[in-house]
């Protein structure tokens, strides 16, 4: 079985997506989204709280990018984010 693959998105306060990432695998995901803001959790923290939500992570943080402005780091199993089908594909 392959390993789940996750969005990672980038959402401004209001919920606006400010920048979404292609799928990848979760520790991926989590380097990719520590690069961009400040005081990232660690992958641990990330993949507890997946597993406990069912394939969700949501946390605001300090933009590293974007001043201090905060980002909210969105990751998402893909088969959350396109529920109709379960490879995640793009169309």
């Amino acid at each position: 079985m392959a390993p789940p693959v996750y969005r990672l998105l980038f959402l401004d306060p209001r919920g606006n997506t400010i920048r979404e990432f292609p799928p990848m695998l979760l520790p991926e995901a989590v380097s990719r989204a520590s690069e961009h803001v400040a005081k990232m959790e660690a992958y641990q923290t990330v993949y507890r709280r997946i597993r406990l939500t069912g394939g969700l992570y949501s946390s605001s943080f300090p933009s590293k990018t974007e001043g201090d402005a905060p980002v909210v780091v969105h990751i998402v199993t893909a088969t959350l984010f396109y529920p109709e089908s379960s490879a995640g594909a793009t169309t």
